[in-house]
């Protein structure tokens, strides 16, 4: 086969070098075209309830998405003064663009004409006032449309210098779902770049270390970086909108990539340090690695094939993308990098340990199947404890200044979550029926009763507010003669709905699924008199991620589909394809065990792990059968084979889940949590993915008596 390969290469690497050169450069020319989405909103389902009578709400009540402005103060602050200084503020905000509305509490009616009242004002204290009433907050209503586009933030921008310009006493902060977004945006962003770089300067040293060659590891990593850089050409090419989730597909392309360009380099050394010629070198690395590491790109291309099924467009990017970089490492694998290994010539093979090649030598197989069977029992348990854990908004880590700045707000103002209940009269009922005002009044008592809820906003509480007589019905309040109020805002009479608002609080998520399975009972409680609607940020993520969840769960088996007939087809053997499935599953059943046993649930960090872990894994029990059974055939003796694989294929194999590890080890300094949990993950599965296939799959294979048969 080598000889065969030889004239074609001699003949056409040249051209095949060119012609991968030309396609590099002329992908990475379209980088220029590549854009970020701006859009906070489209991470939503449409189909979503909650999100339909978000819509809705819009519609009705007017505007677009509210920014909190909190303003504290040390001290004390008069009335007036603090009268005088909000006024002032809401002139200056309403001269921003994009900014609609200034709502303060100055603008319930008792309050402008008597500010002494604001500090005891029961509604202003519960809705405008911090809790030790050295603070008070600003609503902010943007104009329609603005959290689709740049334009949000670059009101957030605005916003954020007009903060920096105050003097005073005054400490400012922006709060609110849209801020939070624009937040976790900029951070992906930043960490982006620098995690990249740490990953490349890592990556270097490692292969360096092991290669002994500083040359040879900046070639290798530089042709990986090639991959990236072609991989989001081509996404320009389509005029593709990255999101943040995209941003950090970068270092796990790198690593990824890096795969079979470490097992070309260490072929390629290993045949010049035999004695073969550049040519000959160059040939075998073609014969004996080229249909090997097409399998693994196609299982890894498989495992991100997984977050296709997704309904949200950012996962669906993040797949599109990692399969579009892995093939693309492939093509660079084998169109470009074999060229540079020619042309620099490297002649010295990656150092190697003799007391690993001893470790690796298979002994007492017995006991090793015994323990992974002990393992797998262990961990099945766990497997079926398991449970979703949705973790919004504990998107970032503990310690981090986000993170601090949402428990302080929950602490000190009750928390800034809002959930709408959107109540519409039912054919038949009217604004007059004296059962409305008593079952509204009801129901905020109940909701506010609720553990997470901190406070509750009707249309009676606005009546209160303006000392207006509610003992009649919804049918005699003067709403539309309300010139300036906020009465508008929570009853519209044409459409016969009203709104009611629940605070919440949302640092606790592992007790939000009671809080939603209580609304939901509410919705139905009311349903003899309304048609109700339930909508607000807290409700569309969570909904989000459990939808989310469910789809991680179809994906996993739509991959384990495609990855176990990618191996049944690439191993040509229904036996070895059995015995070879063994060490694959296994580290995922026992990691996902201890995650059951632990008492740590899928949360949305995990969204990405199971397809992607499963596809890393086959790769190198592909190496190993592929080396295996080319042993067998020259030596057909099972143990000179295996120590044979050993020698060739398992230093290789040993590098390429180190890359991994060290790949994903960077994500541990990201701020995200999910990144975090997601490294954890594929770095246990890695590790015990690499114990299976070099010291459970050759035990396997000395106890299986036909094992000689199936290669």
């Amino acid at each position: 086969m080598v000889s065969g390969t030889m004239p074609f290469l001699r003949q056409w690497q040249r051209q095949i070098f060119f012609l991968s050169a030309v396609f590099l450069l002329i992908s990475s020319i379209f980088l220029g075209r590549l854009r970020f989405d701006k859009d906070l909103e489209n991470r939503f389902l449409p189909e979503d309830p909650a999100w339909s009578a978000r819509q809705y709400e819009k519609s009705l009540f007017g505007g677009g998405e509210e920014v909190f402005l909190l303003s504290e103060w040390e001290g004390t602050i008069s009335p007036r003064e603090l009268l005088r200084k909000t006024d002032q503020w809401k002139e200056e905000l309403s001269l921003i663009p994009g900014v609609s509305r200034v709502i303060s509490l100055f603008d319930l009616p008792p309050l402008r004409e008597e500010p002494d009242k604001a500090v005891t004002h029961p509604f202003a204290r519960k809705n405008f006032l911090k809790k030790d009433g050295r603070g008070t907050v600003l609503v902010l209503s943007l104009e329609s449309g603005l959290e689709k586009s740049a334009k949000g933030q670059e009101l957030l921008q605005l916003l954020e210098d007009w903060i920096d310009r105050q003097e005073g006493p005054w400490r400012m902060a922006l709060a609110g779902a849209l801020p939070f977004q624009a937040r976790a945006v900029r951070e992906a962003h930043r960490e982006a770049i620098f995690i990249g770089g740490l990953v490349f300067l890592l990556l270097t040293g490692l292969l360096a270390c092991f290669f002994r060659s500083w040359r040879g590891a900046l070639l290798v990593v530089l042709a990986g970086l090639l991959s990236i850089t072609a991989t989001f050409g081509l996404a320009g090419l389509w005029g593709t909108a990255l999101n943040q989730f995209a941003l950090i597909i970068i270092p796990v392309i790198l690593a990824v990539g890096l795969l079979d360009h470490v097992h070309l380099f260490f072929g390629y050394s290993l045949a010049r340090e035999e004695g073969m010629l550049p040519e000959e070198a160059l040939g075998r690395l073609y014969a004996e690695l080229a249909v090997p590491c097409f399998w693994t790109s196609s299982t890894t291309i498989a495992g991100f094939a997984a977050l296709l099924v997704s309904s949200v467009s950012q996962i669906r990017q993040f797949g599109a993308l990692g399969m579009l970089g892995t093939a693309v490492a492939y093509l660079v694998s084998f169109g470009f990098l074999p060229w540079l290994l020619f042309r620099f010539d490297f002649r010295k093979r990656p150092a190697v340990s003799r007391r690993l090649q001893e470790f690796l030598r298979p002994r007492r197989p017995v006991w090793v199947v015994a323990c992974a069977l002990f393992l797998m029992g262990a961990a099945l348990p766990g497997v079926l404890r398991v449970r979703v854990t949705p973790d919004f908004p504990n998107l970032f880590r503990r310690h981090h200044p986000i993170t601090h700045e949402l428990e302080r707000i929950e602490r000190e103002w009750g928390g800034l979550a809002t959930i709408s209940f959107l109540l519409t009269l039912k054919e038949g009922i009217e604004p007059s029926d004296p059962r409305l005002i008593e079952r509204l009044r009801d129901f905020s008592s109940l909701l506010a009763g609720r553990e997470l809820v901190t406070a509750v906003v009707s249309p009676l509480d606005f009546l209160t507010a303006a000392a207006q007589n509610h003992q009649g019905t919804l049918g005699s309040l003067p709403l539309q003669e309300e010139k300036g109020t906020l009465f508008p805002d929570w009853l519209n009479l044409k459409e016969r709905t009203l709104r009611v608002v629940a605070r919440v609080r949302m640092m606790q998520p592992e007790k939000f699924p009671s809080l939603a399975s209580d609304l939901y009972g509410f919705q139905k409680n009311l349903a003899d008199l309304f048609h109700v609607r339930l909508t607000g940020w807290p409700l569309l993520f969570k909904n989000l991620e459990y939808r989310l969840l469910d789809e991680m769960g179809a994906g996993f088996l739509l991959a384990l589909a495609a990855i176990g007939l990618q191996l049944l087809i690439a191993l040509r053997s229904v036996r070895l394809w059995l015995l070879a499935l063994i060490p694959n599953l296994v580290p995922l059943t026992v990691v996902f065990g201890v995650l059951g046993w632990s008492g740590h649930g899928f949360s949305s960090g995990l969204l990405l792990a199971p397809g992607i872990a499963l596809g890393l894994l086959a790769d190198n029990t592909i190496h190993y059968c592929f080396r295996l059974r080319r042993g067998m055939k020259a030596t057909g003796s099972l143990a000179t084979a295996m120590e044979e694989t050993i020698h060739k294929a398992g230093l290789p194999m040993v590098l390429t889940a180190l890359v991994l590890v060290v790949g994903f080890s960077a994500l541990f300094l990201s701020v995200f949590r999910g990144n975090q949990i997601l490294a954890a993950v594929i770095i246990a599965v890695v590790i015990l993915g690499l114990a299976g296939d070099l010291i459970l799959f050759p035990s396997l294979l000395l106890l299986f008596k036909g094992a000689r048969r199936i290669f």
